[in-house]
């Protein structure tokens, strides 16, 4: 149902921060970027750099910590990591070397704020700086090329995620609220309510801000201003079309595949109902949109519709992220074990196992 305007619904929803546990892979020039994580027993996170052409695993990082963070990655080569010890780190992200290490403080001084237990830092670039912040509410600015701490400001409220797209830097909280930073001064530009909680990371597109919520809502937010523009129910995943700046695909909690139109709030579907349902996330590419169903990932031809199945999964295995990079789509399966594939046209490339279940 499509709603614009208006006050917000600001009731509670589960506290599920799923995105923060499926990270989708990350590609810079030939390399693959990903977590694998250990989602059983006292195991840590590992973050593992493979080769994009063969999947060869060229270096990993293991932390003594349960959280690593989505890392983020220079034009110049450099991997920046946190952890949920409080460690910040610059890696080669050829080799894996470390550039430098430093510990952030988690626990000097910072006030708790009831329901962060769990640690979970987010970290972005902007220009030479490094942008961390803790579940503590604690943002900070770290010089790129050495770690030296260049300046903080206290958010004190229960923060899950940093990310910057474009000129803006947006903080999410668990409450259900957004925060648009200046990058510069770190000075909010303006905070903005959401009618429930966050269900995966913030969706940039054009002159709106895109957020997916747990119970199914689509909220659309003002970039500029953080005004509430509109939303959407019964929405299960997004994904933003190239090139197009007032639409999206996204998939319905029923299963379909439809573009919506962000300004004039009309949706059309996208495919023929004789596709299997979508029970997963989307990513979209110049021609097709790939969807994960029950038993692997289809791929739909945005002219006609018309989908086939380009990756089947294999026992009792499920897709956990999709990611696509100039004509190669990456598939994470996580079972017992996770995988990543990498998938051209409608045939394997290769397979690379990274570690995601395990009993330790």
């Amino acid at each position: 149902m499509w709603r614009s305007g208006g006050e917000d619904d600001l009731s509670e929803y589960s506290r599920r921060w799923r995105f923060l546990r499926k990270e989708a892979p990350q590609i810079h020039d030939d390399l693959v970027l990903i977590n694998g994580y250990c989602s059983i027993g006292p195991g840590c996170d590992t973050f593992a750099c493979l080769r994009r052409s063969d999947g060869h695993w060229l270096w990993s990082f293991n932390s003594s910590s349960h959280h690593i963070s989505r890392p983020a990655i220079s034009a110049d080569g450099r991997v920046y990591l946190a952890d949920g010890d409080g460690g910040l780190l610059a890696l080669d992200a050829r080799s894996g070397e470390r550039h430098w290490r430093v510990n952030t403080g988690l626990d000097d001084g910072v006030p708790f704020i009831p329901g962060t237990s769990n640690r979970h830092p987010s970290i972005t670039l902007v220009d030479r700086e490094l942008l961390h912040l803790d579940e503590r509410g604690r943002l900070r600015a770290y010089a790129r090329d050495t770690g030296a701490l260049v300046r903080e400001r206290p958010l004190l409220c229960s923060v899950v995620r940093i990310e910057r797209h474009g000129d803006d830097v947006w903080v999410s909280d668990r409450d259900g609220t957004i925060t648009s930073i200046d990058p510069t001064t770190l000075a909010t530009r303006w905070r903005a309510r959401l009618p429930g909680r966050l269900k995966a990371p913030l969706v940039p597109l054009g002159e709106y801000c895109l957020a997916l919520l747990d119970r199914g809502d689509l909220v659309v937010r003002r970039r500029d201003d953080g005004r509430l523009h509109c939303w959407l129910g019964s929405i299960r995943a997004i994904a933003a079309l190239p090139r197009e700046e007032r639409s999206v695909v996204a998939a319905t909690r029923g299963g379909e595949l439809v573009v919506i139109d962000l300004v004039h709030g009309e949706s059309a579907p996208l495919c023929p109902p004789t596709m299997p349902r979508v029970r997963g996330e989307v990513v979209a590419a110049d021609e097709h949109v790939f969807a994960v169903t029950a038993g692997g990932v289809v791929r739909i031809d945005r002219s006609d519709g018309a989908a086939e199945t380009v990756y089947r999964c294999e026992g009792r295995s499920e897709v956990a992220n999709l990611e696509y990079f100039e004509g190669v789509l990456y598939v994470f399966e996580r079972g017992f074990e996770g995988t990543l594939i990498a998938v051209e046209g409608d045939r394997v490339r290769w397979r690379a196992a990274i570690s995601d279940y395990f009993l330790t």
